[in-house]
């Protein structure tokens, strides 16, 4: 008797290590980790796909999945909104750099173009950054009672779901709306001030 416990202890034993080490679930607190995926500005944009590989490209974003429908859309459309918003970052800059030296109509015309570009990609998602914000605290509640057997898992859900975190990236988009808009009238104005040919 006591030695067919001791082989039962030994399988269940044998088995919660194993579960543990392949991050199956009923490991000794493991379960499944993040998915780590990467998210570049075509993939983001369809229609921002030709400025890839241009010095107006950020680099690709790195965002999480972990298996759950409602959660891995979010990490996605967050993803979006960062790698948006840094291109939009990088046309602003670049426009300031080289309004005041612009003389000709090409050029203006090619900021002119990046602006637009910029503009109509970014402006949506003012309003996803207020439905982000909205939903993040009831979707963490959520995952809190799914995941409390995974505190790392858990940890990684958190810092994607931190609504000081998507505020200030919606915040940041707000501000570049402005300063795309203040641009093209700059724009705009330049371009009516150029000699008729």
């Amino acid at each position: 008797m006591r030695k067919t416990l001791l082989i039962v202890l030994a399988l269940v034993l044998l088995a919660a290590g194993t579960a543990l080490a392949f991050g199956l679930p009923g490991g000794l607190g493991g379960g499944p980790s993040a998915k780590k995926n990467t998210l570049t500005l075509g993939q983001a944009n369809a229609g921002l796909k030709p400025y890839e590989g241009s010095a107006l490209a950020p680099a690709a974003v790195e965002y999480i999945t972990i298996g759950d429908a409602d959660f891995d859309d979010f990490s996605l459309r967050l993803a979006k909104m960062q790698i948006i918003s840094g291109f939009a970052a990088r046309v602003v800059d670049d426009a300031n750099a080289k309004l005041d030296a612009a003389q000709t109509k090409e050029e203006l015309t090619k900021l002119q173009e990046n602006i637009t570009v910029a503009t109509n990609a970014l402006q949506p998602l003012v309003a996803e950054g207020a439905a982000l914000i909205a939903k993040a605290p009831q979707l963490l509640t959520n995952l809190k009672s799914k995941l409390t057997s995974n505190p790392m898992l858990l940890a990684d859900v958190t810092k994607v779901l931190d609504v000081d975190k998507i505020k200030a990236i919606a915040e940041h988009i707000s501000k570049l709306v402005t300063d795309l808009t203040a641009l093209a009238g700059k724009i705009k104005d330049k371009l009516a001030a150029l000699p008729v040919p």
